[in-house]
């Protein structure tokens, strides 16, 4: 780098400060009061003893237990289930593939709390399943309320990330790769599980862990469908604080959940050679990949791309044996020379997937209060209801929770971005980004507690201020990821030839960097809102009578009573997303015919 370039590198680093700053002061902080008050008995005494209580009680050893083993189960199903929806997205093209995106991302913008609603409808004593299982004369099943419901609502949460990972990880493998196994001999199956398969296992081994640590993490799913005998760590975090107020435990038990988390993306990071914060935030591994909306071209939102794939070595463990036995089975039956099938069971997939989240809409016009399937009665009676001051305002505040940290989360991960991409400091920029990216790698029922503990210190408990500073500390890394793949894109030369007609770094940020990224600031503007909007641990943990958000409205419509209001809530939320989505489309394609103009004027 030559001299000139070099000073005109200096300072940059200093736009990392904020968000540094504010994830220090917010989230560390509020790890920091966690640990220290996990080990604060109830008479004020310092040492182990809530440890030492809480490790040797059956009820918790159950319950963590139970969280490793569900988690576990919900992993493997995700990973098994998502391959085959995003092997057809990735190898589609058309209405196909916009069809099944559509059946992905409709749940991935929608709450956790409304998609767990969906599943009190299809699995009640009530619902989908026992109205089928009577229409012809068998009796009900016990379908809610235990661990297997737990696992349903878990694979269902975690599907739509498992496969908008796995998507862009199977389109960087050569199809090719397949036919030059089968002009050696081998059938369908079989060049697909020893070919092709292999190519993928990095994108396979980063959706695994991230369901796996998101599973274990998951707060909403496990107290609404589990029961007690589908009860995991976030459920009883949180009735140790709403139930006993037992804080020390609390923080005890979010402490151990952090701890078990953050070993496993440490053994996985050790094990895969990667760098954590490309397991926590997959597409910074391929941050160039990311197309830049600035320059006109077509980009998939939401897309988010794993390390790329490595070369595989051929293994003849166990199970390695039992799948290429299970593959020439396929070939010996002539099952896997079917054209269609892998693409009708994708489809097939896609659709359970989207089914629970439309139920809400029958549901919605139910004339009964309770949730039963298909309705008797028809009424518009809970979209009234939902206009009155108890649904209205939660949904207000949201509104201006979501606004607030969209705009405030966007600022700072973009000043950030625009640090690190630009420093000259290889430390600075190599400590920054893990160090930003902090809040992805534990749970959100953590990040709760944590938050709980530090702002009842400072009286900030149901208080709009307390859940937008929590808010932002969590979106803040989705802000900085977004605009630091754009930066990455972003030829330097720009800033450098308005640097040398006298632009100060201020001017060079306001009339260069922040056009070029507009549409990586919109997408992070949209993205923090969502995650803001539809946010409900946090929220249920930090909201209460004064101020109460949507998510623990609709937490409390759930848990306390049967209320088909949540029905109105999720198809106005789905209209929303729509309305968006749509714009968003059409914007990006004016913008590209625009761009075309300039290019060929």
């Amino acid at each position: 780098m030559s001299d000139g370039a070099s000073r005109q590198s200096r300072g940059w680093g200093l736009f990392a400060l904020p968000a540094a700053a504010f994830v220090l002061g917010v989230y560390i902080l509020s790890l920091a009061l966690l640990i220290i008050r996990s080990f604060t008995e109830r008479d004020g005494e310092v040492g182990i003893g809530v440890y030492v209580d809480m490790l040797a009680s059956s009820g918790f050893q159950g319950v963590l237990v139970n969280t490793v083993v569900l988690a576990l189960i919900a992993a493997v199903l995700s990973v098994a289930i998502g391959y085959p929806i995003a092997y057809t997205i990735a190898r589609s093209r058309g209405f196909l593939r916009g069809f099944l995106f559509i059946c992905v991302l409709t749940p991935y913008l929608t709450s956790i709390l409304i998609r767990t609603f969906s599943w009190q409808v299809v699995l009640g004593q009530q619902g989908l399943i026992n109205s089928l299982l009577t229409s012809v004369g068998l009796p009900k099943a016990d379908l809610i309320y235990n661990s297997i419901a737990t696992t349903i609502g878990l694979v269902h949460s975690q599907l739509p990330l498992v496969v908008l990972i796995l998507v862009p990880v199977i389109q960087r493998v050569d199809p090719s790769r397949m036919l030059a196994a089968r002009s050696l001999g081998a059938g369908p199956a079989e060049s697909f599980f020893r070919v092709f398969l292999p190519a993928t296992r990095s994108g396979i081994q980063v959706t695994f862990i991230l369901a796996l640590v998101y599973s274990a993490g998951s707060f909403a799913v496990p107290a609404l469908l589990g029961g007690n005998s589908g009860r995991m760590l976030g459920s009883f975090i949180h009735g140790a604080i709403e139930e006993q107020a037992n804080y020390s435990v609390a923080a005890a038990a979010s402490v151990v959940l952090g701890l078990v988390v953050f070993l496993i993306l440490l053994l996985f990071t050790a094990l895969s050679r990667q760098k954590i914060q490309n397991v926590v935030a997959p597409q910074i591994a391929a941050a160039p990949a990311a197309t830049a909306i600035a320059d006109g071209s077509e980009t998939e939102a939401l897309t988010v791309v794993a390390p790329p794939a490595k070369k595989v070595r051929a293994t003849t463990s166990l199970p390695a044996r039992a799948v290429m036995v299970f593959a020439q089975a396929l070939d010996r039956t002539r099952l896997s020379y079917l054209k269609g099938v892998g693409t009708g069971v994708s489809i097939l997939l896609a659709v359970l997937i989207l089914i629970p989240q439309l139920l809400a809409i029958p549901i919605s016009f139910s004339g009964a209060r309770a949730l039963i399937f298909p309705p008797q009665t028809w009424s518009t009676t809970w979209y009234a209801r939902f206009f009155e001051p108890t649904w209205l305002d939660p949904t207000i505040i949201s509104f201006r929770v979501g606004i607030i940290t969209a705009l405030v989360a966007t600022a700072l991960g973009m000043l950030a971005a625009i640090g690190v991409s630009r420093t000259a400091s290889k430390l600075l920029r190599g400590g920054i980004t893990p160090f930003l990216l902090i809040p992805l790698i534990f749970p959100a029922v953590v990040a709760a507690g944590a938050f709980f503990i530090a702002f009842l210190k400072v009286g900030l408990i149901d208080t709009q201020t307390g859940i937008i500073l929590a808010h932002v500390a969590i979106t803040l890394p989705q802000a900085f990821i977004i605009t630091l793949a754009g930066m990455q894109t972003l030829d330097p030369d720009y800033e450098r030839a308005a640097a040398s007609l006298g632009a100060g770094r201020a001017r060079i940020v306001r009339r260069i960097l922040i056009p070029l990224l507009s549409g990586q600031i919109l997408a992070s503007l949209f993205l923090t809102f969502i995650t803001s909007f539809d946010e409900s641990t946090i929220a249920i943990f930090l909201s209460g009578v004064s101020t109460k958000t949507l998510p623990r409205r609709i937490y409390e419509a759930l848990a306390v009573q049967t209320d088909p209001t949540v029905g109105v809530v999720a198809v106005l939320f789905m209209a929303l997303v729509a309305v968006i989505g749509i714009a968003w489309v059409i914007t990006q394609r004016v913008r590209r015919k625009i761009t075309q103009g300039r290019n060929q004027t």
